[in-house]
């Protein structure tokens, strides 16, 4: 049996700084500089934390690059010429994303068909190359693919 005391310390020894009168100073006016932070919305973009105090930096702007083309958009002020069948043509336009229409190929402006609908009798119920079809209980004619 060891009969030697034991030597047991329950606490870890650290230096710790002595705040001078400057240090105390600067952490002061830190701290106002905080508090009037708080009227200004400020304090939702500061994290608090027992380590350190720090701001988050706002997030950079990315600039857009040029990503293709949006989708096809009837014209403003644009009708479809005819009525019914897919015969009728509109126009429509689309346009570069990110603004650099060098790097964009295709064009910008297009007629597309338009009132799909089928015809009534005497004309004919679509146009060639479309298909008539029967969805939702209403006629149309479709593009053949």
């Amino acid at each position: 049996m060891n009969t030697s005391p034991l030597v047991l310390t329950p606490y870890r020894v650290r230096k710790a700084a002595v705040l001078s009168g400057r240090n105390k100073e600067a952490r002061l006016k830190r701290c106002k500089m905080l508090l009037a932070g708080l009227h200004q919305n400020s304090h939702l973009r500061t994290f608090f934390s027992d380590e350190k105090l720090f701001t988050q930096a706002e997030p950079k702007k990315r600039r857009v690059r040029s990503q293709g083309w949006s989708g096809w958009t009837d014209k403003p002020g644009a009708v479809c010429n005819d009525t019914c069948g897919a015969f009728g043509r509109i126009e429509q336009v689309r346009t570069c994303l990110g603004g650099n229409n060098n790097k964009c190929q295709g064009e910008s402006e297009r007629l597309a068909r338009c009132n799909f609908g089928s015809c009534f009798f005497p004309r004919p119920a679509c146009q060639p190359g479309t298909v008539y079809e029967v969805k939702d209980k209403q006629r149309i004619c479709t593009p053949q693919e």
